[in-house]
């Protein structure tokens, strides 16, 4: 395991390693791990959400949640989309669109929802991350994008990620 102090939070956050979590095989129709994320789902297209798809959640599941940044970000990892309280039952998103009751928390733009990739210069990583959580993310009405994850984080029982790529022009 692996502690690291998150900005906003009150004590440090464990972060669980992924060799340690089981995988949920997180996917999307739209690119393959890795690959370039198409344009219809950056700043210089509609902007939206990409599908994501996933297989079983372990055992103890209570919700998924995801989370979506680009590491490359000048300071910090920018949070593209925070989104929790998932079903246990939901196996896809997609395009644009979110089960009910589903939470989306506060990204960089400091605000609620996807926030599309729009690298500034060169091409950026973008790291989907989904998690099955054991309960719900402890998180206030003043959350940050970190406090969330951090909470996220706490919660987590289990992971997996899929990379996107972009660069504009």
């Amino acid at each position: 395991m692996i502690t690291v102090a998150l900005a906003g939070c009150g004590s440090p956050v464990v972060v669980k390693s992924r060799a340690s979590l089981p995988s949920l095989r997180l996917a999307s129709s739209a690119f393959a791990d890795a690959a370039r994320i198409p344009a219809r789902f950056t700043c210089d297209g509609a902007g939206v959400s990409p599908p994501l798809q996933w297989a079983d959640p372990p055992a103890g599941t209570a919700q998924l949640a995801i989370v979506v940044d680009d590491p490359d970000a000048a300071g910090r990892p920018f949070v593209h989309w925070v989104v929790w309280n998932l079903a246990p039952s939901v196996r896809a998103l997609a395009v644009g669109a979110l089960p009910a009751g589903a939470v989306e928390g506060p990204n960089s733009d400091g605000r609620n929802g996807w926030t599309p990739p729009c690298p500034p210069t060169g091409e950026h990583h973008y790291r989907f991350r989904l998690y099955a959580l054991r309960r719900a993310p402890d998180v206030p009405s003043t959350a940050t994008p970190q406090d969330v994850i951090g909470a996220i984080n706490l919660a987590a029982i289990g992971d997996d990620q899929l990379n996107g790529t972009y660069a504009r022009g």
